[in-house]
């Protein structure tokens, strides 16, 4: 029997009933044995059907609660005996997982009916609209001429509608001759469509993709995801070229565990327009096998070990030009082939064990291009080098203005290099050596009171080279001692005080002045209220803001140094950079004077004064209290930007001025380098090292402009000694807060060549829940369409269908 009891916050009924096992079923509002179901409602009607079945009628703000699921509605019926009730009038279902709204639902406990009428479903990730809506089982629901998306507070800006649709609570919906709606306008027939609304990754057919290149035609790519388990997966996708023809590009990816993972790509393609040496893009009807390999492998065991492995490889290098969109951003560096290493950290100090065995890319021997599988002669490798680190040790550390600080650290490798010559004699440059590398550094605190600084660095460079790959080649031998003198006065200013200020938001003085009239106008009075209690302040951040100034005064000193031994390897270190294993090679003395525009800008450390000037202005800005994070506001109280900086480097070379007696000719490149940005608006940044001598620049120069409406940015570089100039632009424009218009290029001034440019239209509404680009790209090589159509997917990431 039901029991009644009454309700004292509102007129109730409530009914509570111990169900019979037989009548169990699952699925929202199932009873369970021991259950307890309650109505509420303003009013009741008892229908007796026959001696032991009757019907409670429930009419006004019913509620319905069982368990944690609850259903609102206006009138509500249910048999005491078969347990199936319908409810109707703006009819709500609260579930753990899910909300539904419907004018009219049934359900039937027995055989687990439940049928909605002019339904809505709202999930966590997806929205879907139905005019009927039944479960069919336990776990799966189906709806008719219903519309799905996974934008579930805005399905009106795309959705899928479907005939028919088939939800798997947790798994998948299947959606039968649907068709994609973009602002309610049909825009793709899909017959059948599969979306995962599981939490777990899981298997199935991604988003087609379709490029168009001029040179190759149209290309379809149909990926598919393989959920293999929980720690790896894979992606697999066949490649349909109109013109190559047909190609396969995969992904396999593994976690051993948080610090572990395993990476392989690769790219397959029967090719139908390449061969080796063939200039044209004409289809030759015959099939060329052409592949892209990438393996990359890495895992730290514990604080002390690591190790990383990497291998790629590709069957010739035209691939990186013909197959810009999955290759280019993969090679920053023009090597490819294998490098690894094994890690050792300690306290204070690393070991490694590291090699490279890789070919070159910018090799003008013709077999490297046509094939990557040769042996390239001409890369010089690693193989192996062992490097042991030591971390600075603080020797002392006290108060005492004189020698308040020393710092020792040490470094120091081994290194095989190895070139696959058979014999150095005939080679211009000697390439196979063992080099023994050691570098101590001291570094000393003579004097130091808080605006007077004093240090010295001293530097020990050795290097030592055996050529065992033949015998009769002498060993060669360097060393170099530098000694760096730093004098420096510092001094700072602060205007204003960082901290959070409340600020009066009304002025509580004329609403007193006008409560006469406002009263007279009233049935009662107004009340009085006090200024105290009824201001409100809102807070108000105030900023501070320190300028500093840094006067160094530097003075490089080259204590000694001798390179002896292997005449012919001096010569070739001494010719040029290409004639050195790498920059830990290079003649101290002599490393300012390589003509590198990096080298260049270098201070002579021979016997040299370096005057820098260095100012800064940063803005410290409070921040509000965020009560959500524990303990944090006392840590993290400000915000620091730099609003000015100025940095002025000028070098004078005394050795040069004893020889020359001449100032001018003594003074080194005077460096400047200048950035401000005073507001988030806006923000420049210029360097250049101008030269006294050769009377020419090094100049690097940006500009960023950003404002809601559009943003603007512009580089410049260019180089008085290699006579390259270059400018960068880059324009967005978004004349409304749907579209976004972009066109950017960059341009060698010498030649008046556009190196490449691109232009695109994007458009996004307002809710972010999709996004189609249209654009093109062209370069020196090659010109591209391009189109985009990327769908929110009811998560923090954003998925691409083309």
């Amino acid at each position: 029997m039901w029991e009644l009891f009454n309700v004292t916050l509102c007129p109730s009924l409530s009914y509570a009933q111990t169900v019979n096992p037989a009548q169990t079923t699952n699925g929202p509002m199932a009873l369970k044995i021991g259950d307890l179901i309650s109505i509420y409602a303003n009013k009741k009607n008892i229908i007796q059907k026959s001696k032991d079945e009757r019907v409670i009628e429930a009419i006004g703000n019913v509620v319905i609660i069982h368990g944690a699921e609850t259903i609102y509605g206006d009138v509500a019926k249910f048999n005491e005996k078969t347990l199936d009730f319908s409810i109707e009038g703006n009819v709500r279902l609260i579930t753990p997982e899910y909300n539904l709204f419907a004018s009219r639902a049934e359900f039937g406990q027995k055989e687990g009916k439940l049928v909605l009428e002019n339904s809505k479903m709202f999930a966590a990730t997806y929205a879907l609209v139905a005019d009927r809506i039944e479960r069919s089982s336990d776990d799966v629901y189906w709806a008719y001429m219903a519309e799905f998306s996974t934008c579930k507070d805005c399905p009106e800006s795309w959705s899928i509608f479907g005939k028919s649709i088939r939800i798997e609570r947790n798994e998948y919906v299947t959606i039968y001759d649907g068709m994609v709606k973009i602002k309610g306008s049909e825009f793709l027939y899909l017959p059948i469509f599969v979306f995962p609304i599981k939490r777990d990754r899981t298997s199935g057919f991604l988003f087609p993709q379709i490029f168009y290149r001029r040179n190759d035609g149209m290309t379809y790519a149909q990926p598919y995801f393989w959920a293999i388990a929980p720690d790896k997966d894979a992606t697999l996708t066949p490649l349909i070229m109109l013109k190559r023809g047909e190609g396969m590009r995969w992904e396999y990816r593994q976690a051993f565990n948080n610090k572990s993972q395993l990476q392989v790509q690769g790219l397959s393609n029967y090719d139908q327009i390449y061969l080796p040496n063939k200039e044209n893009y004409e289809v030759t009807g015959e099939k060329y096998a052409r592949h892209y390999l990438d393996f990359e492998w890495g895992q730290t065991y514990n604080n002390h070990w690591r190790h990383y492995l990497s291998y790629n490889t590709m069957r010739d290098l035209d691939m990186v030009r013909d197959f810009p969109i999955y290759l280019q951003n993969n090679f920053q560096i023009p090597f490819m082939g294998a490098e690894g290493f094994l890690e050792k950290r300690g306290s204070i100090y690393s070991s490694s064990l590291s090699f490279t065995q890789k070919r070159t890319l910018l090799n003008s021997s013709e077999i490297i291009y046509q094939s990557m599988g040769e042996s390239d002669k001409s890369t010089v490798n690693v193989l192996p080098r062992l490097n042991l680190s030591m971390m600075p040790v603080v020797w002392n550390n006290w108060n005492f203005p004189f020698f308040r600080r020393m710092n020792f650290s040490f470094n120091s490798d081994y290194t095989v290099f190895r070139q696959n010559q058979n014999n150095d004699d005939t080679q211009t440059f000697l390439r196979n050596a063992e080099r023994v590398n050691l570098n101590p550094n001291l570094w000393t605190t003579l004097y130091d009171d808080g605006s007077f600084h004093l240090t010295t660095n001293l530097n020990s460079d050795f290097q030592s080279y055996h050529f065992s790959s033949n015998p009769r080649t002498e060993s060669a031998q360097k060393y170099a001692n530098i000694l760096k003198t730093d004098f420096n006065f510092s001094v700072e200013k602060i205007f204003g005080l960082s901290y959070v200020d409340q600020v009066t938001k009304e002025n509580m003085d004329d609403q007193q002045t006008n409560k006469k009239d406002i009263n007279s106008s009233m049935i009662s009075a107004m009340p009085e209220f006090s200024k105290e209690t009824s201001e409100k302040k809102v807070p108000v951040l105030k900023n501070s803001y320190k300028h500093s100034h840094d006067l160094h005064f530097i003075h490089h000193y080259l204590l000694n140094d001798a390179e002896y031994g292997n005449q012919q390897f001096w010569r070739q270190v001494n010719a040029s950079p290409t004639g050195r294993f790498d920059r830990v090679d290079a003649v101290r003395r002599r490393e300012f004077q390589d003509l590198t525009e990096n080298s260049r800008t270098l201070i002579p450390p021979t016997n040299t004064v370096e005057f820098q000037w260095n100012q800064l202005v940063i803005k410290k800005s409070a921040k509000l209290p965020n009560v959500e994070k524990d303990n944090s506001y006392l840590l993290n109280q400000f915000d620091y930007s730099n609003l000015i900086s100025l940095n002025v480097s000028q070098g004078f070379d005394i050795d040069e001025y004893h020889r020359t007696n001449n100032s001018n000719d003594s003074l080194t490149r005077l460096a400047t380098t200048i950035s401000m940005s005073t507001s988030k608006y806006w923000g420049v940044s210029l360097s250049d090292y101008f030269f006294h001598q050769e009377k020419k620049h090094i100049l690097n120069g940006n500009v960023d402009t950003n404002f809601s409406i559009f943003s603007l940015a512009q580089g410049i570089n260019y180089s008085g000694f290699s006579l390259s100039k270059s400018y960068r632009f880059l324009l967005a424009v978004s004349p409304t807060d749907k579209i976004t218009l972009k066109y950017g290029f960059e341009k060698d001034l010498g030649s008046s060549v556009t190196v490449s440019s691109n232009s695109s239209i994007n458009y996004k509404p307002a809710n972010r829940c999709w996004m189609i680009e249209l654009g093109t790209f062209r370069s020196v090589q090659e010109r591209r369409f391009t189109f985009d159509f990327v769908v929110n997917f009811g998560n923090a990431t954003q998925s691409s269908i083309f």
